[in-house]
């Protein structure tokens, strides 16, 4: 039998935030209601499309003056060039904001979650099903694992790798109709809900073990 990963979605859900926490980081990071806020939670390697993310805010920072891009992506020994992406913080619609012990509260605040990954995944990323646990659509490259928490179309949309045109082109996208945003929203969690809720995924390990 193979798992892709899952996550508790009970922990994982509105229930569990800390509103004083929430209301504190939208001060901090000037996250308010006029903006609609493109997360991204991931290690701080080039090939997890950290570069193409920070490209996509640059991109989009005219077209979409209402989007607020959100990186979060703890330093690492043997990491990329930070330099780089700290001048990607001069467009102030890009947040490099280091480690966070709780990212409950940002996939709260957030609109849409991206992980444009072209690294070889051991799983499905579990930033992509905690976000989609929250009811926020989804945006990944169209690659082994990274697709497959993502119907393309239906809860989010499936993008090429390392092509920060591409993926600029899908944020903005997602946002163009009300609607089928809702539409997106409510298919991640029943997906996550349906194949990633890990209390199903246990019993049916078990069950096969039996």
């Amino acid at each position: 039998i193979q798992t892709k990963n899952a996550i508790d979605i009970d922990d994982f859900s509105e229930k569990n935030i800390d509103l004083n926490l929430k209301i504190k980081l939208q001060k901090k990071y000037d996250l308010n209601k006029d903006y609609k806020i493109v997360l991204m939670v991931a290690r701080l390697i080039k090939e997890k499309g950290i570069f193409e993310f920070a490209e996509a805010a640059r991109l989009l920072k005219n077209k979409c003056p209402n989007l607020k891009f959100i990186l979060i992506a703890p330093k690492e020994e043997g990491g990329l060039d930070s330099n780089r992406l700290k001048n990607y913080e001069k467009n102030s619609n890009f947040k490099w904001i280091g480690f966070q012990k709780n990212v409950r509260e940002f996939y709260s605040l957030c609109h849409l979650s991206v992980l444009p990954s072209y690294y070889s995944e051991g799983g499905y990323p579990r930033a992509l099903l905690e976000a989609m646990s929250f009811s926020k659509p989804v945006i990944t490259t169209d690659l082994p694992l990274c697709r497959g928490p993502v119907d393309n179309n239906k809860n989010g949309y499936l993008t090429k790798a390392r092509n920060a045109e591409d993926l600029s082109f899908y944020i903005k996208k997602i946002f163009e109709d009300k609607s089928k945003y809702d539409f997106f929203c409510k298919n991640s969690r029943l997906k996550v809900e349906k194949e990633f809720n890990d209390k199903n995924v246990v019993k049916n390990i078990m069950s096969y073990l039996n």
